[in-house]
């Protein structure tokens, strides 16, 4: 194992076709990326529509209706060409305010992880390039009014989560010659604290649920683990240890009651079955007992658990995937929209990457 991507794909090889090499992906990522602002333009009646819908029924990304109790996914509808949220319970899209999608310009960050949605879901916090072409993070109302900058990294800041309470934005960034390292940003002063140093990119971290610790993918690209870190600093602790054949672990979150913990791993698991998926993502207790494994792979932490902890969502980048909900007590797993990426904007709205 070497990293999160690196899981991906030898997942993909294993369970899917082969696909085309990494040049290619990126290459057609990044030209639909520039092509972005156009396909903006095209659904420019549909945004029309779609926020006169908003202003007259709320719609997606009102925030002060209740959230409707979780019901059986829909089956999965086209695509839109740019990032929007779909109700699970009834399959509506709406795309993202045209002012957020203009401000995301036309590339993303390596990580894939460029969302993440405030705990009182009224604020996102996103990745977009700044004036001088550097990735940072964003933060604006969920209707795209009051976008604001609130990182000035020196190279570029990526990877937000924000914390329970809604005060601070945790994001993998630079300082100093070039230092990587996790932050954690007051969002009200615009203050920004390193917490740790980090070795490599993709660490993607997340708050834990009381907000006191950082829990993020460290170690090597050749034995990733997932560690967890004060918030004050301080050293790093693994958070998932080596057992029953996993060597290594990472892209993980714990549930919103702590009881919980979601991450990938890979090895050689003694799951009691002939054959075994490779790099899986395991539910587990914190202190390590009960795993087992769940489908899906990759997932941004930030918005890996549903706010009531029953679900957890996923995403794969490969040509073919989408956007995966699987639920933690029985397991099973239905794809819920096409995308690369997802997060939960409430128990039953995710706000989908494409």
């Amino acid at each position: 194992m070497i990293d999160e991507s690196e899981i991906v794909r030898v997942a993909v090889e294993r369970l899917a076709p082969p696909e085309p090499s990494y040049e290619r992906l990126v290459h057609r990522r990044n030209r639909k990326r520039r092509n972005q602002r156009i396909s903006a333009g095209v659904v420019g009646i549909a945004v029309f529509v779609a926020a006169v819908w908003i202003v007259t029924s709320g719609g997606p990304f009102d925030r002060s209706k209740t959230p409707a109790a979780p019901g059986p996914s829909v089956s999965v509808p086209r695509a839109l060409e740019v990032d929007y949220a779909i109700d699970l319970n009834t399959g509506l899209m709406t795309p993202l305010p045209e002012a957020i999608i203009r401000s995301l310009g036309e590339g993303r960050p390596h990580t894939d992880a460029g969302y993440a949605a405030s705990p009182d879901d009224s604020t996102l916090a996103y990745v977009a390039p700044d004036d001088n072409g550097r990735f940072q993070i964003f933060v604006a109302n969920l209707d795209g009014s009051g976008i604001r900058q609130v990182t000035y990294d020196p190279v570029e800041a990526n990877s937000p989560a924000w914390s329970p309470d809604g005060m601070r934005i945790a994001y993998e960034g630079y300082s100093g010659r070039g230092a990587r390292g996790l932050f954690v940003l007051d969002v009200a002063t615009g203050e920004a604290t390193k917490v740790i140093d980090v070795p490599k990119p993709g660490s993607s971290p997340t708050f834990t649920p009381d907000g006191s610790s950082i829990v993020y993918t460290g170690g090597t690209n050749q034995q990733p683990g997932l560690r967890i870190a004060p918030v004050t600093g301080g050293p790093s602790s693994l958070l998932v240890e080596p057992a029953g054949g996993i060597v290594d672990s990472g892209n993980g979150s714990i549930s919103p009651d702590g009881s919980l913990v979601t991450y990938l791993g890979g090895g050689v698991p003694e799951s009691g079955e002939v054959e075994h998926c490779g790099p899986c993502r395991f539910v587990a207790n914190l202190d390590g007992t009960g795993r087992r494994v769940i489908g899906g792979w990759m997932a941004n932490p930030a918005g890996t658990w549903s706010p009531d902890g029953s679900r957890i969502v996923t995403g794969t980048s490969y040509p073919g995937g989408g956007i995966w909900v699987i639920d933690v007590a029985t397991g099973e797993r239905e794809q819920a929209a096409r995308g690369r990426m997802a997060i939960w904007l409430d128990n039953h709205t995710l706000l989908v990457e494409v």
